[in-house]
């Protein structure tokens, strides 16, 4: 937690200073259109490779496969957005990281040889996994209103 904290006031600082020596190399006006222009064109990259990942996404699903790959590229994806939103050149960087195919992809394929996925959506549409279906009542209630009350049989008798 300490370092989220220690990142969360020394990354604006860093960002900042990097702004202001860059600033003082190219001017103040060029070093704030660089960061737009950087933020702006990773944007639109992020706006492609994001519906490319959602298709990707779907059509696992469709093939009954959990698109575990595919969630966590999305889940890149939208940190390197956030970042790329950020003002500065080392958030930038960071975010046009995430936005590279083959290396997110990368990324994304360790992390989910480390997971182990349980369940999922079938090709039918249904839940795999230890399912039981079954119905269930309260003893001495009416299963319907107007039922009479509905007892549990005797289990010490071993007739039935």
């Amino acid at each position: 937690m300490r370092f989220f904290l220690l990142l969360f006031i020394a990354l604006p600082l860093f960002e900042l200073w990097l702004i202001i020596k860059v600033g003082s190399l190219v001017g103040a006006w060029p070093a704030v259109a660089l960061v737009v222009a950087t933020a702006a064109i990773g944007l639109l990259i992020l706006r492609h490779q994001g519906v490319s990942t959602l298709l990707r996404g779907r059509e696992r699903m469709a093939q009954g496969e959990v698109p575990a790959e595919e969630m966590l590229e999305a889940m890149m994806l939208t940190l390197g957005g956030v970042l790329l939103v950020v003002p500065g050149f080392v958030t930038d960087l960071v975010g046009c990281l995430a936005l590279i195919p083959f290396l997110r992809r990368w990324l994304a394929a360790r992390a989910v040889s480390r997971m182990v996925v349980v369940g999922g959506i079938g090709p039918r549409g249904g839940f795999r996994g230890n399912t039981v279906e079954g119905e269930f009542w309260r003893h001495g209630e009416p299963r319907e209103p107007g039922d009479p009350p509905r007892e549990l049989p005797d289990q010490r008798d071993s007739s039935r």
